[in-house]
């Protein structure tokens, strides 16, 4: 029935592959979004900011397989496990 309700009028598909995401959002998603709505300051995700960090190296290419993941970690002394 959802496909035939989709298709009808013309809605997206929850399983089309152009609209998945790289990662699913947590609870901190969640928590931080009346925040966000109201203008107040939030709290940056230490985890967000090093996917968004990583992704962006992999879209502009300097990032290629895990090994260039991983190196990106020694730049500012950090240790990957």
């Amino acid at each position: 029935m959802r496909d035939a309700f989709n298709h009808e009028h013309g809605w997206s598909r929850p399983l089309d592959l152009a609209r998945a995401r790289t990662q699913q959002p947590d609870h901190r998603a969640y928590i931080e979004v009346p925040k966000l709505r109201t203008g107040v300051e939030h709290e940056a995700d230490a985890r967000g900011l090093i996917r968004d960090y990583q992704v962006r190296r992999v879209e502009h290419g300097s990032a290629h397989n895990r090994a260039d993941v991983v190196s990106a970690f020694d730049e500012p002394d950090f240790e990957a496990t």
